[in-house]
């Protein structure tokens, strides 16, 4: 088994974090117990702590203090599957993150995350960390996630990470701009990600969506995605 704990610098509430995980075949002999003490004590200057769980970890969290808070849709879809031609017509311009630049990309990501549900507001991004944890992230496919452009100017994002040999990728943030939102905007960027994956051969996409959003859900209902699980958020006050 293994724990890890931090502390979230993208919040201003500096919220604790944590994970433990135990292998099935060891299981129930207190190991995670264990972890989430070693874990907890590394985070004693914390007065909040989230964590996140599968439907497995849930009787655990909650046995050990923790209330649940979020719950996340986890969906998928076949890339292959998906008709991308709405992208033939449209008059909106889309580009690669790596065409649009990261001060562009970091404009939308610091306001849109703003609106994401989360138990923290990102509310502390800082450009040069935000370059290090996410820009630079090695798994984030630059060439493959796409902004929409208007006026020159990106408006709205969609990030994607890559197995190619898994032939599996994770849609594992979109958002738009206030003051660009309404206009399929975000959904061409994501419909732009798929019509890449399925070049690729990418046979399963996935995203993970708060099920009180319902705006995102609704645009990934439209681009064909399906349930397969959920996971969940907890916090411990202390």
């Amino acid at each position: 088994g293994w724990s890890m704990a931090g502390v979230d610098h993208d919040t201003s509430a500096r919220s604790g974090y944590l994970n433990v995980s135990v292998r099935p075949s060891h299981r129930s002999r207190g190991i995670g117990t264990t972890l989430l003490e070693r874990a907890l004590a590394h985070l004693e200057d914390s007065s909040r702590i989230q964590t996140d769980s599968g439907e497995v970890g849930r009787s655990f969290a909650e046995r050990h203090g923790f209330r649940h808070t979020h719950t996340r849709r986890v969906s998928g879809v076949d890339p292959r599957t998906v008709d991308t031609s709405e992208l033939d017509s449209t008059p909106t311009q889309i580009v690669s993150l790596r065409e649009a630049g990261p001060e562009q990309v970091f404009a939308v990501d610091a306001e849109s995350v703003l609106d994401q549900p989360s138990d923290d507001a990102i509310d502390a991004l800082e450009y040069e960390q935000w370059l290090h944890d996410y820009w630079e992230y090695p798994d984030l496919d630059l060439d493959v996630a796409r902004a929409a452009v208007v006026d020159g100017q990106a408006v709205a994002i969609t990030f994607v990470t890559l197995d190619h040999d898994s032939h599996r990728a994770l849609n594992s943030y979109t958002g738009t701009l206030r003051a660009y939102r309404g206009r399929g905007l975000a959904r061409l960027t994501k419909l732009s990600v798929v019509r890449r994956l399925a070049e690729l051969n990418v046979a399963l996409v996935l995203t993970e969506n708060d099920e009180t959003n319902a705006p995102m859900l609704a645009i990934n209902d439209r681009l064909g995605y399906r349930p397969i699980e959920s996971h969940y958020s907890y916090m411990l006050d202390r």
